[in-house]
């Protein structure tokens, strides 16, 4: 179908140019469409995938080329690389699904990426059968409005008094943040001018606040506060575990795009810290993405765990992001 059509219908990540469209059709990669004969010649939903040899990508920048920006430290490193690099020596191990996008509103709601990955996954191994797994490197859309407004909930419910440090009850869910990490994060910013305002201010703030201020205006990706990059790492991929696995709508993930991979009988292998470090990335979820994987003959069972039991699959890198007594059976997180 017309290269015209891939490029205007990408929705996921926005195709840069002619130049970026040439990348994202190299050798290595191949572009899916599902059609229907109703419309002919138009695609109703288009999948992108790239072929790596070595474990899922971890980094967007490894997929796109996008150059990773030099404020942030700790940037997704992964052991992957292209398969057209080293074909002769490499054949691909891995197939990763980058990109799925819907072209038709007016089909909104009908779930046909389904239909296309289990169709993809099968064409890719028959045509590359060195294949062994079958990854996303998805975005959190959902994640920082989440939690921002989480904060702000927070914090109008404690009065926004600084004696409320105790946070929420701690029996059911891991807490936004930490004893420790307040007082860490309140001593480590009296070294940093840009906070004195706040620190000082005689009304007084909670650490809800304090973390909402930091989160929103980004001030932790500031040079001076490099000391605290460690600190909101954890914070961030603590909540972003949460967010994923135990935040839920009628028993279903409350993220839009987690919960069409797990309808799909996805499991969630791995989080990934500052994957995506553009604009766009740092508005849907702080930078982070989301490696899911298709475990071809553990599809129908998760898929039925899921919608049934309710439960989700994830490995034990997940799960070690929030504490055992959360629900926890294993490596499947209720």
């Amino acid at each position: 179908f017309p290269q015209a059509q891939v490029m205007r219908n990408e929705a996921v990540h926005p195709i840069r140019g002619w130049e970026d469209l040439k990348r994202r059709l190299h050798e290595d990669r191949r572009v899916y469409a599902f059609f229907h004969p109703c419309l002919p010649g138009e695609p109703l939903v288009i999948l992108h995938c790239a072929l790596v040899w070595g474990e899922p990508c971890k980094g967007l920048h490894q997929l796109l080329g996008l150059q990773q920006h030099a404020h942030i430290h700790d940037t997704a490193q992964g052991s992957s690389a292209p398969f057209a690099s080293d074909a002769a020596q490499q054949p691909p191990s891995t197939a990763m699904f980058y990109s799925i996008s819907a072209t038709q509103r007016g089909l909104a709601g009908i779930d046909l990426g389904k239909f296309l990955i289990k169709q993809v996954a099968d064409s890719v191994k028959q045509e590359f059968p060195s294949i062994s797994t079958f990854a996303t490197l998805s975005p959190v859309p959902g994640f920082r409005q989440w939690l921002l407004s989480r904060l702000l909930a927070e914090d109008l419910q404690n009065g926004g008094r600084p004696e409320e440090l105790t946070l929420q009850q701690q029996s059911a869910y891991p807490p936004f943040i930490s004893k420790a990490e307040a007082s860490e994060l309140i001593l480590s910013l009296r070294a940093v001018p840009s906070m004195d305002e706040l620190l000082n201010s005689r009304s007084g703030f909670s650490c809800f606040t304090l973390l909402h201020t930091m989160l929103h205006k980004e001030i932790f990706l500031q040079p001076q506060c490099a000391h605290l990059h460690e600190l909101f790492k954890n914070i961030l991929m603590r909540n972003a575990a949460r967010y994923l696995l135990l935040e839920k709508r009628r028993n279903l993930a409350l993220d839009p795009v987690a919960n069409f991979h797990f309808r799909n009988g996805a499991e969630i292998q791995r989080i990934n810290w500052m994957s995506d470090a553009s604009e766009q990335g740092m508005a849907r979820s702080f930078g982070i993405c989301v490696n899911y994987v298709y475990n071809l003959e553990q599809v129908f069972d998760n898929n039925r765990m899921y919608l049934v039991e309710h439960k989700i699959r994830a490995s034990k890198e997940v799960c070690a992001w929030l504490r055992s007594d959360n629900g926890l059976v294993g490596e499947l997180m209720v």
